[in-house]
């Protein structure tokens, strides 16, 4: 989960340059002028699905924006660029690489954003298979993160909480640092994609794995043994981690700032070394 600049597409200008041969470009192109209205109200409003209610206008014409975007023709290579370009940790659930591309807006529900370029996230396998056509909560101002227009993923938004017994602790996934909306995005992110995408696992992962051997893991010292080190060695390694993958969401980042942050957890390290 992290802040993305926005593509440099010309989103109107590919609808423009649409071949007009094929039964599914022809279907297309008699329809740009309407799907660039709609480009512009996803514009305005941010991708907010809640500002941008489903229509059934374009249903007649969805096998034919769908078709597109399997195969996307020449004023639509971008599509292909979007999936392989990202670097870093998943912008959409801060796991893994991103290897695919995730609609925002499902483009079983909205098919007239199928090739909008602000509405192609890259995302990893496992989130983009877990948030499926997923996009919205009951309760107003329940959503889906949006890395390009969601300033406040640009920060750290999301944290772990450990607790006892230690030697198999209790794992929480929390909010960070982000109230009123962003807080209602968040919570909805976590809960219907950043958990479904295996994030509590790893993270026990990352745990087992540092008390088996902490003086390795953190690759301390002899004599480095006081708590207050120890707290400032993790916060140290979610700064280094967050630099690597380009995120302050990004998994072992929340891991290793879960840890200095949650009580008790690094006097219990401590007492392993």
């Amino acid at each position: 989960m992290r802040k993305l600049n926005a593509p440099a597409v010309d989103d109107h200008q590919a609808l423009t340059l649409l071949p007009k041969r094929g039964k599914h470009r022809l279907a297309v192109a008699a329809r740009r002028a309407d799907i660039g209205l709609q480009y512009r109200e996803y514009l305005q409003a941010e991708g907010n699905p809640w500002l941008l209610p489903p229509t059934k206008v374009f249903d007649d014409i969805k096998p034919s924006l769908h078709a597109l975007y399997r195969s996307p023709p020449g004023p639509f290579a971008y599509i292909d660029v979007l999936r392989h370009a990202t670097r870093g940790s998943c912008p959409v659930c801060g796991g893994g690489a991103a290897a695919t591309l995730d609609h925002h807006l499902p483009k079983e529900v909205f098919p007239q954003f199928s090739l909008y370029s602000l509405n192609l996230v890259p995302a990893c396998h496992r989130c983009n298979h877990a948030k499926g056509e997923n996009y919205q909560g009951g309760v107003l101002g329940q959503r889906g993160v949006h890395p390009y227009f969601d300033d406040f993923v640009g920060g750290r938004a999301l944290t772990a909480r450990f607790e006892p017994p230690w030697n198999a602790p209790k794992v929480s996934i929390i909010p960070f640092n982000v109230t009123g909306d962003a807080l209602l995005a968040v919570q909805w992110q976590i809960e219907n994609v950043i958990l479904r995408a295996g994030i509590e696992n790893t993270l026990r992962g990352l745990w087992g794995q540092l008390v088996v051997n902490p003086r390795k893991s953190l690759r301390l010292k002899q004599g480095l043994t006081d708590v207050a080190t120890v707290q400032a060695l993790f916060i140290e390694l979610a700064g280094w981690a967050a630099h690597m993958q380009m995120s302050e969401n990004d998994w072992q980042a929340v891991f290793y700032h879960g840890v200095a942050n949650s009580p008790g957890a690094d006097a219990y390290v401590v007492s392993l070394l």
